[in-house]
Order: C-alpha cells, then sequence, then structure tokens
C-alpha cells in the first residue's frame, strides 16, 4: 500500500469504482448461487460455474478494494494488482473447460484438457518471470482503475478468452436443434451471454491503450461492466431457467 500517486480521484473514477463494485457483488453473488444449487441438484457442473463465475468477478476485485481505500487515500501497489488479476485467469479457464466440455461430450475431452492445462502453466511461468523481472513488461496503470497491458499479456488473455468463449458459443448453439422450445430458449441465452462476456471483456484490451477523451473511456468502461453483469445474469437463467423466468419467457399471448 502506498499514499495516493494519481491525485484525488475525479467524480468519473468515483463513479467507475461504484459500477466496478456493483459488477464484483452481482458476479460474486451469481457464483455462490450456483453453488448453493449444486447442494441441491448434486451436479459437478454447477459448482464449476459456480467457481467460474467467482474467479471472473476476482479478476476485478481490485478495483471496488481500491475504490474503497481511495476514502483512506491509499493505493494499491502495482505487483500486488497483477499477482491477483493475471494468475486466476488460467484457474477459471480450466475450471470452465472442464464443465463445458463434459456438457458438449468432447471427444478425446482428457487430452484436450492436458494440453490446455500444460499451455496454461507455461504462461504462468512466464508471467512470474516477467513479474520478478519488471513488473512493466506485463502492464502499466494510468489511472486507478486502467490497465494498459504489454503484448504478453494481451496474447495471454486473448488465448485464454477464445477458448471460453468458443466453447461456450458451441455449448449454446448444441440447444438450438432442440425440439424443446426451453431448451432452446436456454441455448439462446447462453449465447447471448457469452457475446456479453467476451465484448465487456474486450474493453480491458482495447480502451486504455486509445487516445480518447477521459470522460468517453469512463462511459465506455460503465457500459462494459453492464454488459457483463448483464452476462452473469443471463447465463444462469440460461442454465437454470428458474420458474419465475420461463413466466416471462414463455408468457401466453
Amino acid at each position: 500500500m502506498s499514499p495516493l500517486i494519481f491525485g484525488p480521484p475525479t467524480p468519473l473514477e468515483m463513479i467507475q469504482g461504484i459500477f466496478n463494485t456493483i459488477f464484483v457483488v452481482i458476479t460474486i453473488y451469481i457464483g455462490l448461487i450456483f453453488i448453493s444449487k449444486y447442494f441441491q441438484h448434486k451436479n459437478r457442473n454447477l459448482y464449476l460455474f459456480g467457481i467460474f463465475w467467482i474467479g471472473a468477478a476476482i479478476w476485478f476485485v481490485f478495483i471496488p478494494i481500491q475504490f474503497v481505500l481511495l476514502f483512506f487515500e491509499i493505493t494499491i501497489h502495482d505487483w500486488a494488482y497483477y499477482l491477483v488479476m493475471y494468475p486466476i485467469l488460467p484457474v477459471i479457464a480450466v475450471v470452465w473447460l472442464l464443465a463445458v466440455t463434459k456438457l458438449l461430450y468432447f471427444d478425446r475431452r482428457t487430452l484436450f484438457l492436458r494440453v490446455f492445462t500444460l499451455m496454461a502453466i507455461l504462461f504462468e511461468i512466464l508471467f512470474f518471470s516477467f513479474l520478478f523481472i519488471d513488473d512493466r513488461l506485463i502492464a502499466t496503470r494510468p489511472g486507478y482503475f486502467y490497465i494498459e497491458m504489454t503484448p504478453f499479456a494481451i496474447f495471454y488473455i486473448v488465448f485464454l478468452m477464445s477458448f471460453i468463449l468458443i466453447t461456450g458459443v458451441m455449448f449454446g448453439i448444441s440447444s438450438l436443434d432442440s425440439k424443446n422450445p426451453e431448451i432452446r430458449m436456454k441455448g439462446k441465452l447462453i449465447i447471448i451471454s457469452i457475446f456479453l462476456f467476451g465484448g465487456g471483456a474486450a474493453t480491458d484490451l482495447l480502451i486504455p491503450p486509445l487516445d480518447l477523451d477521459p470522460i468517453i473511456k469512463a462511459i465506455i468502461t460503465i457500459i462494459a461492466r453492464i454488459l457483463m453483469s448483464s452476462s452473469g445474469i443471463l447465463f444462469y437463467i440460461g442454465f437454470m431457467l428458474p420458474n419465475w423466468s420461463k413466466k416471462i419467457l414463455f408468457r401466453k399471448k
């Protein structure tokens, strides 16, 4: 921890902090719902999806922590920021693939997971090597809530996210040919949630380096967090299709 290094937070940064905090709270809550459903139904995939969504929240958890610390004029050190953010990504990617490849009845699932896990471990080794050599090899931090990533970090995230997005869409598409309208609706909602998640996550790669007006950057970031919050909610509805959602989605005209 160190004193404020970017000066007093602006009103826009405070608003960003609020929306990021809301996103983290919603996403953790969704993960806990999945885990609670696991204890009811004893379906291992529910537990894995719960871990995935909680892990997705951990990726952003330092933002609400930093938001709270701003009131005490304290800044989280960059090194600590990166140490929590990046190592969690391959973990949640493996957890996601454990669940989705099982549901997709993936051929050679075990071999695929082993190869992916080995590649994720390689990235982890490179990450920690760069972190201890010079954390600027991973990213720089131009503001309280912005991270400008190096090509290594961008490739690292794109590699992991591409597997999550592709398999997520495949999972949704696999339900679209069903004759059961409820299953088809599940597939549609899951596909939408995956695209919302990918779109929201992409802003963290694309927006910080751009030479945009700070107000525009803040607005785009806020919209991205709304999209990602909506993604988690839609994924839960699409996977579980609770009774209250059926009354809305299949309302008789």
